[in-house]
This record gives C-alpha cells, structure tokens and sequence, in this order.
C-alpha cells in the first residue's frame, strides 16, 4: 500500500496489526487472481479486475477503521452495516460524491469475494444493480437457465467430514457455524450432511425456471398452495401480483421432486416452525429482489455465467419464459396466458430475439 491508502492504516493500526494486515490483504489479491471468479474450479479474475476488487475491500475496511472499530477482521454484522450505509450514502467516496448503483453493487461483490476468500457465509440483504430498470431485464438462454439448475444441486456443498484433516474440518466448522447460526462447539458431522443435502434451492430455482415467478410471489409462496397429486401450485386471486384472479402453476417433474425433497426437510427446521411461507432466507425472513439476486449472482458466479453486457437478474427467468414460449409458438396470447399478463402488450415486454432464431434469420439471408 502506498500514498493516502497507507497514511489510512498507519495512524491507526499498531506495527504488528499492520504487518498481518498486509500479509492478508496479499494472500486476498492472490485469492482473487487464482480461484475469485469461480472457486470451485480454481479461475481466477483478470489482473485488473482482482486488483479493482481488492482495493474496493480496502475503502470498506478504511470506512469502517474512520468510524471507529480498528480491526485487521471483518464480521457478517459490518458487513452489513456497510451494505446499509452504502443505500443511504453515508459511504461516500473520497472526495464526498456518492458511489452510483452500479459502483454500489461491485463494492457489494467485492465484500462478498472477501467472505469467500475467508471461507465464511455471508450475503447482503440489499441488493444494487446498474442503472437499468428490471423490466429490462435480459432473457437467461436454455443452456444457461440448465447449468443454473445443476449449479443449484451442489450449491454451497461442502468436503465430506470424514474426508477433512483436523485442521480443515475445524476451518469447515467455523464456516458451518456462521452459516447455520449456532456456536462453533456446537456444529457436529450431522451438520455437513444437512448442509450438502439441502433442496431448498434447488426447489426454488427449478419452480422459477418452469414458471418465471416475480420475486414477490416467491416472497408470498405458502406450502399450502402447493398440491403434491396434481404437481401443480396455486396462486390465490389476492396473493398475485398485477393480476388479481386466481391461477394454477402446472409443474414438470424435476421441480416437482425437488419441491417434495424440500418439503420434507422444511418439517424439521424450527426457522420454519410458525410460518407457512415456503421458502426463507438464511436469515429467517422472506425472500424479496434483493435477496434473490445475491443468490442468483452467486450461483451465476459458480455457473460460470457471464452477463455479457445483459442485465441478468431475477426477472430474467420470468423474461426467459416468455421468449422461449413465444420461440416456440409465435403466439403473444399464449405468452401472456403463461406469464398471467391481462394484455398482449405487456406479454411483449417478456420476449427478446434469441440467438438461435437470429441464426437461423441470418442463415436464410
């Protein structure tokens, strides 16, 4: 570090916080050029985005340093503090001007690399994108919204307990403590199994690639509207979103499986004991915009998916339902009828040229 960066941490951090600081944030930059972009498979950022992304962790640690608490760590509890003061603008940057939505949204990105990096759970509850409205949303493609479902089933998967030495099954159980929300000593090998077994969001992101839900309806889902014999769930008319009548979700099998296997693990999660809602966040709350995009960026990121200068966010299952539905039938009743839109116009909004049928224009020129 040099320049302002180091005057920020000498005056504040002793000789010896300073030097194991410097040798994290080292190992942080070589983390992020190595395995950042997608760690399971070991591929790292680009040099210029790995250096972008370590010194955005470092304004957050000089915000958090500036407002009082000297620490070479970073808890889940600043974390959030920070994502909250960046809604507000109170983080600011240097020179006082406000971070656009999009710097907001890497700097959230870059905060969840250092969690990763840690080897600790942590995802924000407010969610930042670009300048761009979510009803522009981007279509996913068949193949990726297919690798999203497959990324889904191994999904925060961990080393089998009886495969760890000592010292990585007690790194493993520090994670797993902090992500079930329990004391380290209390974490046991039935907890691995628990955590790599979990169908809630496999359940979760199979229902939405069938049925395009708005992440409203997720928010509002209840078990009961579920019908298991039918394999289908049912929206009552003052639950739905835009359109108050009543309508019934037909489901193929995958989802309905994965519905099943989730429901049958829900019965024995006190987090679940006095609510109906079918599926909530880690933190016990319902699922809204902001919390499903940090899931979705997350399993886009181990997915391998790459925006590609398209808005990819919840919305776009909806969108991919609506462009595939209409690739196949060249009828905006029939999309309109799938995603309960009360008009043509608006089912339209939902379908975008895919590449394949751009193709096979181009082939026929």
């Amino acid at each position: 570090m040099s320049g302002s960066d180091e005057s920020d941490t000498t005056n504040r951090l002793s000789h010896r916080q300073q030097v194991m600081f410097d040798n994290t944030v080292e190992r942080f930059e070589e983390y992020l050029l190595t395995a950042g972009k997608t760690p399971r498979k070991d591929i790292g950022y680009a040099t210029d985005t790995a250096r972008a992304r370590k010194s955005r962790v470092l304004r957050i640690f000089y915000w958090i340093w500036e407002h009082g608490d000297v620490s070479t760590e970073l808890s889940t509890e600043q974390a959030d503090r920070v994502i909250e003061a960046l809604d507000t603008d109170e983080l600011r940057r240097r020179n006082g001007d406000r971070y656009s939505e999009t710097s907001k949204r890497k700097m959230s990105n870059a905060l969840a690399d250092w969690f990763a990096f840690k080897q600790a759970d942590w995802e924000p509850d407010i969610s930042f994108r670009d300048e761009r409205a979510t009803d522009n949303a981007d279509p996913f493609t068949k193949s990726e919204v297919k690798k999203l479902w497959q990324t889904s089933l191994t999904y925060k998967n961990i080393p089998k307990y009886n495969n760890l030495s000592p010292k990585d099954r007690d790194r493993w159980r520090r994670y797993l403590a902090q992500y079930l929300g329990k004391p380290k000593e209390e974490v046991e090998p039935a907890d691995w199994r628990e955590v790599n077994r979990s169908w809630k969001v496999p359940s979760l992101v199979r229902s939405a690639r069938a049925a395009g839900w708005r992440p409203a309806i997720v928010g509002r889902m209840r078990v009961h509207w579920y019908d298991p014999e039918k394999q289908a769930i049912t929206i009552p008319g003052e639950h739905a979103v835009k359109n108050e009548s009543r309508w019934k979700q037909e489901l193929p099998g995958e989802a309905v499986e994965a519905i099943d296997r989730w429901l049958d693990q829900r019965e024995n999660k006190s987090k679940y004991d006095d609510t109906d809602l079918m599926w909530l966040t880690r933190k016990g709350q319902p699922y809204s915009s902001s919390t499903l995009n940090a899931l979705l960026r997350n399993l886009m990121d181990e997915a391998g998916i790459e925006p590609r200068g398209r808005n990819l966010v919840w919305y776009s299952f909806r969108h991919y339902v609506g462009t595939y539905v209409y690739d196949d039938c060249q009828d905006l009743k029939m999309v309109a009828k799938i995603l309960r839109q009360n008009s043509i116009a608006s089912a339209d909004r939902y379908v975008h040229p895919t590449v394949e049928l751009q193709r096979n224009i181009v082939d026929g020129l």
